[in-house]
């Protein structure tokens, strides 16, 4: 059976959805996860109101130690924070990192395989001229391979 390419992404967010839904009413984790993936919506769990400093650490918990949490978005203007969140569905890749650091995580990787740098990042990521070629960060954190995080 063929993939069907253009709406894997929703199958994913969903799946990822579902997964950090369990983590978090999960009363025992067993940090046994290899990964979790966060695919063009990290920027949600602002608008969303999400508390994003018990996320990170629900993941960071449920990982096993050198597991991975990847992070894909889309760029929002550099130095702008959560201000595009709700409007142009853009995160500020720096304050992603940011948080993600706060939990425990150490910076692994990045990758420019998903850059477009001839987006300006002033247009919503669903405006016709720029849907599917908006500039997006892809990042990999790894969580240490003894448990250090931050109470």
């Amino acid at each position: 059976m063929p993939i069907d390419v253009a709406n894997a992404h929703q199958r994913l967010r969903k799946l990822v959805i579902a997964l950090l839904l369990c983590i978090s009413v999960s009363p025992a984790v067993d940090a046994s996860a290899d990964a979790m993936l966060m695919i063009l919506f990290y920027h949600d769990t602002y608008w969303q109101e999400i508390d994003r400093r018990a996320m990170n650490r629900a993941v960071f918990d449920a990982l096993k130690p050198g597991g991975l949490y990847g992070i894909v978005d889309h760029h929002a203007e550099a130095g702008s924070g959560s201000r595009d969140v709700k409007s142009l569905h853009r995160v500020d890749a720096e304050l992603v990192k940011r948080e993600i650091l706060a939990a425990g995580f150490e910076f692994d990787a990045e990758s420019d395989g998903l850059r477009h740098p001839e987006d300006d990042r002033s247009a919503n990521v669903f405006d016709a001229g720029i849907r599917g070629r908006t500039d997006r960060f892809v990042f990999r954190f790894r969580k240490p391979s003894r448990d250090q995080a931050p109470n």
